[in-house]
């Protein structure tokens, strides 16, 4: 567990603990960083639920530990942008790491906020919502966030 208010980074892991995140604290309330949850069916599928929780940063904002090279990459290339969805996981758990999408976001990453959730009412909400034409018709859309059928913008 990581302690949230105290410490400068934030530390997470997949559900074996074997692969680790860092991201520093400040990554979660810089305005200049995208928080959003995607409702699209290959998120859905990745992660084995109805929405992907996720915060975008540059690639030098993310730091991996990974001493027994679990990650594993799948490329995805049935996306309704047509663009390859680089996705990382654990080969021991199968927990989502993170995704790259080279193409049209160099230098990106893509970070699961679930593998954060040790203090998960800590956590931002999220300012976006991807791909909400597939969400559960259940489903509420998140107060305060913007909304998009597709893909944003």
């Amino acid at each position: 567990m990581f302690s949230f208010l105290s410490s400068k980074e934030l530390i997470g892991h997949c559900l074996c603990k074997g692969v680790k995140v860092k991201i520093d604290r400040v990554s979660l309330t810089d305005k200049s960083n995208e928080i959003l949850v995607c409702h699209c069916s290959n998120c859905q599928r990745a992660g084995g639920g109805l929405l992907s929780y996720e915060i975008i940063l540059p690639d030098e904002k993310v730091t991996l530990i990974d001493d027994k090279s679990l990650i594993t990459r799948y490329d995805d290339t049935d996306t309704k942008s047509k663009n390859v969805v680089e996705r990382y996981f654990c080969r021991q758990c199968g927990s989502p790491i993170y995704g790259k999408i080279p193409k049209n976001k160099p230098n990106i990453t893509i970070v699961k906020l679930s593998l954060f959730t040790g203090e998960i009412d800590q956590l931002p909400c999220p300012t976006k919502e991807v791909f909400c034409a597939e969400m559960m018709k259940w489903e509420k859309k998140i107060d305060g966030a913007k909304h998009y059928d597709e893909g944003p913008e």
